[in-house]
């Protein structure tokens, strides 16, 4: 079981870079969605929505290509500098193009009453784009621990920065505390510019990630090779196509609704829809996580005897995992809503929609791995555009009859089915043997398990709090029992015999 314990180990280590998304929402969530409108939130989930959509365009790809060529050279280094170098130009002629079509492009994202959003989010872009590689290559040398601390670092500014502008310096300027800071506070200080001071703490926090970052980006002499650019230009470029569907599929929705219901109201459904589509953050944190380490896993044992049964393998324990936690978040909704202001609780509906949604987008994370070892990126770059035409069909005729339940279902659609392409797909190009019988019970366990609480929440009319988390809490003991005697235990003996103990 070697084999598994060191994929958790490397998941954990990556899952407290992710911290920054998980306290995001512990405190974050509560501080946003309690100073900012529907409306505000609308913009901001808007700005978000496009930061990770333009994210894909300024690194083509580039990260998963260094992974590749990284561990089929032995010189990793002139692999870093040609992908370095190659962000480096490609950053600056994409920030240069869109300042010559700045004010089209202000138009189109929903910023002309605010141009100063587009500068910071450029700046932003910038910042992150020039860290990828080098983030990538700490995970490429297996350095995790540090990994982790500069993604702590910048979590930890980002938290502090937002606390300082949209907590103490409010407080400050009414008279609360610190009347001594006062004048100081209100000589920069603008209550109404609450949005641009969460953006502003964006970039800081980036930039000081950015330098923290520097050993990786300086101390050895740059070089770029032309004929191997050319090589991880062609493994990349569908990755790139793949990943702008991929986040079309992600985001899109928040760009949409904005776009398809007129006036404010599509501003508040797109807050509503931003401030709970957040309670998924504790499965998108461990999908992230296991992304991080499993990427260089994957390619590490893609040459062993039993790379696919290891594959299959690792499935099982992610799918056990995201079931978990999804159990978990929906017997105890009624705690987890306090996280957010509760004029955002009428979209707590679309919860469990958006958790399995993102089950299937973590699930189809795991089944990429075919087109990968194999080098058939071509495949993914398919499957996303299929799953991107689910999306856009989808979001088009939905959102404007359901609104944010529109977009709910259009993404769980389009997660699934891209996630049974890939499947299907794989099986004829590099046959994992998959359980697939064993997923299905799991998730027909998970419906069971959180059905059978709605129900005899009804049946026996329970209304206290206290009383439905007594009878969840029992319905997740028995549910426990049940997974660590039909699945942990048959899990543990096969992981066991696979690693050769």
């Amino acid at each position: 079981m070697s084999f598994v314990k060191n994929l958790a180990s490397q998941t954990a280590l990556y899952g407290l870079t992710n911290m920054s998304r998980l306290i995001n929402f512990l405190i974050l969530a509560k501080l946003h969605s309690t100073v900012l409108s529907q409306v505000e939130s609308g913009v901001q989930g808007n700005f978000y929505s496009y930061i990770s959509f333009f994210n894909v365009l300024f690194t083509y790809g580039l990260e998963t290509a260094f992974f590749r060529f990284a561990s089929k050279t032995a010189d990793p280094k002139s692999v870093f500098g040609t992908a370095y170098i190659s962000l480096m130009v490609s950053s600056v002629l994409l920030i240069f193009l869109g300042w010559t079509i700045w004010p089209s492009l202000a138009g189109l994202t929903g910023f002309a009453s605010q141009p100063k959003y587009l500068i910071y989010l450029a700046a932003i872009l910038l910042v992150d784009t020039l860290a990828a590689i080098p983030y990538a290559r700490l995970r490429q040398q297996n350095k995790p621990i540090k990994f982790a601390a500069i993604k702590i670092a910048g979590m930890l500014a980002f938290l502090l920065l937002n606390l300082f502008f949209l907590w103490f310096c409010p407080a400050v300027s009414e008279g609360k505390f610190c009347g001594f800071a006062q004048d100081w506070i209100n000589s920069f200080y603008d209550s109404q510019n609450k949005l641009e001071y969460i953006f502003l703490a964006n970039l800081f926090s980036s930039l000081l990630s950015f330098i923290l970052l520097s050993p990786q980006i300086f101390g050895f002499r740059y070089g770029f090779d032309k004929q191997l650019w050319k090589q991880m230009m062609q493994f990349a470029w569908p990755l790139l196509l793949m990943g702008l569907l991929g986040m079309t599929n992600e985001t899109l929705d928040r760009i949409l609704i904005p776009k398809l219901i007129n006036g404010n109201d599509g501003l508040i459904q797109n807050g509503i829809y931003s401030q709970c589509y957040k309670i998924s953050i504790f499965l998108t944190v461990f999908v992230q996580a296991f992304k991080f380490a499993a990427e260089p896993f994957f390619f590490s044992k893609a040459n062993d005897n039993n790379a696919q049964k290891i594959y299959a393998l690792v499935m099982d324990w992610f799918v056990l995992v995201c079931i978990f936690v999804i159990t978990i978040l929906l017997l105890y909704i009624d705690l987890a809503k306090h996280l957010l202001d509760e004029k955002f609780w009428e979209g707590l509906k679309i919860v469990p929609i958006l958790l399995f949604a993102n089950l299937f987008m973590g699930i189809h994370t795991n089944l990429s791995i075919w087109y990968k070892v194999t080098d058939k990126t071509i495949w993914g770059f398919l499957i996303a555009m299929c799953g991107a035409v689910f999306t856009i069909t989808l979001n088009i005729i939905w959102i404007p009859k359901q609104g944010y339940m529109g977009a709910a279902w259009a993404t769980l659609i389009s997660y699934a089915a891209m996630a049974l392409l890939s499947y299907f797909i794989g099986q004829k190009f590099y046959k994992i043997p998959y359980n697939v019988l064993r997923f299905g019970l799991l998730l027909l366990s998970a419906l069971v398990i959180t059905n059978l609480s709605d129900f005899l929440v009804l049946y026996f009319y329970i209304t206290e709090l206290w009383h439905k988390l007594f009878l969840n809490t029992g319905l997740l003991i028995i549910y426990i029992l049940f997974i660590v005697k039909l699945y942990i235990k048959p899990l543990s003996k096969e992981s066991a015999l696979l690693s050769g103990r």
